[in-house]
């Protein structure tokens, strides 16, 4: 089944310069994930199916990160800014 946004579960906190190379090796893996500026700190969504995957290759790349699950889905959480 085809993700969507609404199954956008967990984001990830990367440094800024790590952003746009993380983003790209997650649509390598065919990964859903999206960009978002939540509480003006730059956060990349993903669902949490993805969660082992993603802290593998995050790992293999050597960046540090920080991974948080939400309540809800992470559009509901934008809407508490």
């Amino acid at each position: 089944m085809k993700k969507t946004t609404k199954d956008l579960n967990t984001f990830i906190k990367v440094e800024q310069k790590y952003m746009v190379k993380v983003l790209d090796k997650f649509r390598k893996k065919k990964i859903f994930s999206k960009f978002f500026p939540l509480g003006g700190f730059p956060i990349i969504a993903i669902s949490e199916d993805d969660e082992m995957i993603v802290e593998e290759i995050l790992k293999d790349m050597g960046i540090n990160y920080e991974i948080k699950k939400t309540k809800t889905d992470i559009i509901e959480e934008m809407l508490k800014f």
